[in-house]
């Protein structure tokens, strides 16, 4: 292979794939594409086999951006990337749970709690903690006024003791009653077959250190480890790494210290200063340090603030220097204020960005980023309102500004309106002035509307007496929401023609609230209103759910392929940028100090579980992340690097703040004319060309029935309704899952029919308790029969038995393939998939066909992945037991496969307008009143 584009060590860490490595990435360094060339290295020149090697990143977006610019490298297309063991610590945390499921509590199907979701379980399950013996004395005199606020205290800490892997036995030697609790949340979880975030490392480490055969087939499958951001991990990360390692693995550890920026995550800095040291003399240590980002101004900028500190022994050394002609005198560091006024400094900034989209020194408004401590702070949104209002864009995801959006107050003020009692339940409740005061403004508002548009007044009225006088009790909130959708005010919100996350924000929003009404009837376990619940279910929503939602803020959606629309200046905080580059970054947050507000809440317990034995002094600590962060945030500078603030020296805390200070004043200021505007040649922000993932229902066959239902589903992120039916055959399908895996590990003549009963009503009892969907006597014992009768009438099929819910992979040119397959037999020089249905056949013949080209689908990836000959397909209809055997001819694969790959490139191009719309196939479809409008 040729490494021309490479410097000496870039060359070095490339070709060092043996033993302990430690490489030190600046910014700017050429780290990404590094361990490309290092991962391509060791497949196409060293014959690696991918599934020997294992990368951890610190997004997935990272992840595949490896996979792609992999793919783009090597020549030799046949090597199957996704072979490898590649994705964020969690998500390989997640590959080996499924892999070892059996080692767990779980089994398959299991749910992973989202932040919200979880926050929401602690609430839901409060009674739980209270019957502790220490709540009363726990929570005295901490100022939680209520259940949801004390549940998000108690989220906080199970988290860290989850992230920090905390023994539950040296969590109650500090704290009697949160060990309790923690003990009583990990029970919680397991019942209900459910993971947070935080656990699902805590669970993979038990699997490793509890289970020798697993760990002894891992560490001889994973041969060679690299994980990015290596800075970033925390304590139980570390073992997890260390335990796949072993003591002489090939280890390489990639990241810089200087962007340590996650310890209120619970990393620590630790991991990466004392790396070299657990190896003694054995260890490489590499330093990239020339940076291809940025001009030597912002270079040495950065430099200068980093070693404006003390930091001992806390700190590598370094001399990063600017590549090429990047070197150079220019200034390319200035500031941009003004003094002792608000308003003069957001015209200050609309007139600069105005001035460089007028003198075309910007193409377009994404080459400009404004970087926060946090962009929920009111100047922040303040900044960002007078931008909007004078035309420019601004895209700011995280600003907590979801519940202020025109389109989520409508939907919500419609809700008010249609339902009975509002008045007396919502308005008049005790609620507290700003959530009542925002409801009852957007009542109003619809209320306004209604004059404007007709539809929306009749549909109203109509549904407002259908409630008062005729309700049947047969609709779910999220029906409704598809009827209000229809309206001719939310028609011209998804009429919009493209796909961008800024102009379609409206859309992404009425997404992310289809998910919060269907969060709510998983939650509130009421999937369908009836007269007796209907008021109780509409005050829970609004007096508790959406109350709650609103104080903890909901972020708007964030497009990880697009972190930069067009279109629009970024507003991101500094954690957001991680990791990302931008031509112009403006830096904000000007008034910060290291220096964090005493903690009433919790002080009692941030000293009874501090760490310790902390490698940082515990008195230095806030003043190394506050200098981690704010280089961070300086270094994403690829041309042009500003500070800004509205100075004020009279300030008890004057702005800039003193960390601050003097750099700020040596910087010259953006109008003193010694920036040069004519010579600043601005980069183009990239278009995102990474590879995405595709399987066949969830993409393909989805866009096949209607591109426009795949548009408002996966690129809008709109729900669909769960039901009795789904769970029963949820049931049905899960238990022949888990019977296939006890088949495998005990052989089939060794499985009885009290087993599968054991099975069946386990599998059943976790999904009544999370869904609170009962099913009746008659329709349990029918799916229990239809399951012994299956296991009775296939053991000879059963014997053959080699792969069960097997997930497979392949990169192509165009894409990522993915599915999972229910079975695999093996008939020695051959295998066959079998894929079960738990409805009947279907009398239509485009479902049948349906089905037939996902196996051929599947047929394609199985061959590539385990390279031998596929032969056959079944579709099992476990109902009746009827088989349908499936074509597997070459010229009907290929054929499908290249059908598959032009629908692949329509979704690519966004192309979604086609509607596919016939009244008696689409009447179960969530958009039919939507599409029954429009034609």
């Amino acid at each position: 292979m040729n490494f021309d584009n490479l410097n000496e060590n870039q060359r070095e860490a490339v070709l060092s794939i043996k033993g302990p490595v430690l490489i030190i990435a600046g910014p700017g360094s050429g780290k990404t594409r590094t361990l490309v060339e290092r991962i391509s290295y060791m497949l196409e020149e060293k014959r690696i086999p991918p599934e020997k090697i294992l990368v951890t990143t610190f997004t997935e977006k990272a992840a595949r951006e490896l996979i792609t610019r992999v793919y783009n490298r090597i020549e030799d297309k046949s090597i199957n990337l996704n072979e490898l063991y590649i994705g964020t610590i969690h998500s390989v945390c997640l590959k080996i749970i499924d892999e070892f499921i059996d080692k767990t509590d779980l089994y398959q199907g299991y749910e992973i709690l989202d932040d919200i979701n979880q926050k929401f379980f602690i609430y839901k399950k409060f009674k739980e903690f209270k019957e502790l013996e220490e709540y009363d004395s726990f929570f005295q005199g901490r100022f939680l006024p209520n259940n949801w606020k004390k549940a998000k205290f108690l989220q906080k800490w199970f988290n860290r003791f989850s992230e920090e892997g905390e023994s539950i036995e040296k969590i109650k030697e500090k704290n009697q009653f949160l060990g309790e609790a923690y003990e009583k949340y990990i029970k919680l979880l397991k019942n209900n077959n459910i993971l947070d975030f935080g656990n699902i490392q805590r669970t993979a480490l038990n699997i490793l250190e509890n289970n020798s055969e697993v760990l002894v087939k891992l560490r001889e499958q994973l041969s060679y480890i690299m994980i990015d951001e290596y800075q970033d991990t925390n304590e139980i990360q570390e073992k997890i790494i260390f335990t796949l390692a072993g003591e002489n693995g090939n280890l390489c550890v990639v990241g810089d210290d200087d962007q340590g920026i996650y310890r209120f995550r619970g990393a620590t800095i630790r991991n990466i200063l004392q790396f070299k040291k657990r190896y003694s003399d054995q260890c490489k240590v590499i330093k990239l340090s020339i940076n291809y980002r940025s001009p030597s101004h912002i270079v040495n900028f950065c430099k200068e603030w980093i070693e404006s500190l003390k930091w001992d022994e806390f700190r590598y050394e370094k001399e990063i220097e600017a590549f090429g002609d990047k070197k150079n005198d220019k200034i390319a560091v200035v500031k941009l204020s003004v003094k002792n006024s608000e308003i003069q400094w957001m015209d200050r900034i609309y007139k600069f960005i105005n001035y460089l989209k007028n003198k075309e020194i910007i193409e377009d408004y994404n080459q400009i980023a404004f970087l926060f401590r946090s962009v929920r702070n009111k100047k922040v949104i303040n900044l960002g309102h007078y931008l909007e209002g004078k035309g420019i864009k601004v895209y700011s995801p995280r600003s907590n500004l979801f519940f202020y959006r025109e389109e989520v107050r409508v939907v919500l003020g419609i809700y008010l309106r249609i339902f009975p009692n509002v008045e007396e339940n919502i308005f008049n409740s005790s609620l507290g002035i700003d959530i009542r005061d925002y409801y009852i403004s957007a009542n109003n508002k619809v209320e306004k509307m209604e004059k404007s548009y007709k539809d929306l007044k009749s549909w109203i009225k109509k549904k407002k007496k259908y409630y008062e006088e005729d309700f049947k009790g047969k609709e779910s909130l999220l029906s409704i929401f598809y009827e209000i959708i229809s309206l001719e005010y939310f028609q011209n919100i998804f009429n919009k023609t493209g796909i961008n996350v800024v102009e379609n924000r409206e859309s992404y929003n009425l997404g992310i609230f289809s998910k919060i009404l269907k969060d709510f009837e998983i939650l509130s376990k009421v999937e369908i209103l009836t007269k007796e619940n209907l008021e109780r279910v509409i005050g829970y929503l609004f007096n508790n759910h959406l109350k709650f939602l609103k104080e903890s803020g909901i972020d708007e959606y964030e497009d990880s392929k697009e972190q930069s629309p067009k279109g629009a200046i970024s507003f991101l905080t500094i954690h957001q940028s991680k990791g990302l580059e931008f031509p112009v970054v403006v830096i904000g947050s000007l008034e910060g100090t290291p220096i964090k507000k005493e903690n009433i809440l919790d002080g009692d317990l941030e000293k009874a579980f501090e760490n310790k034995t902390s490698y940082e002094p515990l008195y230095r600590t806030d003043e190394f992340d506050f200098w981690r962060l704010f280089y961070t945030g300086f270094s994403r500078a690829k041309n042009l690097l500003i500070l800004s603030c509205n100075e004020n020296e009279k300030l008890k805390n004057p702005v800039p703040s003193l960390p601050f200070k003097r750099l700020y004043d040596q910087l010259p200021d953006i109008a003193s004319g010694k920036l040069d505007f004519n010579s600043l040649n601005l980069d183009k922000v990239e278009e995102s060309n990474l590879k995405e993932v595709y399987t066949y229902t969830g993409d393909i066959g989805l866009y096949r029935r209607c591109p426009f239902k795949y548009k408002m589903n996966k690129i809008f992120k709109m729900e669909t309704s769960s039901g009795i039916g789904l769970i029963y055959g949820r049931l049905v399908h899960e238990t022949i899952e888990k019977l296939h895996i006890e088949i495998l590990e005990k052989g089939v003549e060794n499985i009885i029919e009290e087993d599968i009963f054991k099975i069946y009503y386990k599998i059943y009892f976790t999904l009544k308790e999370s869904t609170n969907i009962s099913l009746g006597k008659t329709q349990l014992n029918k799916g229990l029969n239809q399951v012994n009768e299956y296991f009775i009438r296939e053991k000879n099929m059963l014997n053959l038995l080699k792969y069960v819910e097997e997930k497979i992979s392949t990169v192509e040119a165009y894409g990522i393939l993915e599915g999972t397959l229910d079975m695999v037999l093996d008939n020695g020089d051959s295998l066959e998939i079998v894929d079960f249905k738990t409805g009947d056949v279907p009398s239509e013949e485009e479902y049948l066909e349906s089905y037939k080209k996902q196996l051929q689908f599947y047929s394609y990836i199985l061959e590539k992945k385990k390279k031998k000959s596929v032969t056959k397909g079944i579709l099992y209809f476990i109902k009746t037991g009827e088989k349908i055997e499936v074509d597997f001819h070459k010229e009907i694969i290929e054929k499908n496969i290249e059908e598959s790959k032009e629908i692949i490139l329509n979704i690519n191009s966004k192309n979604f307008e086609e509607k596919i719309y016939n009244k008696e196939k689409c009447k179960n479809c969530e958009f039919f009143h939507y599409c029954t409008v429009n034609v």
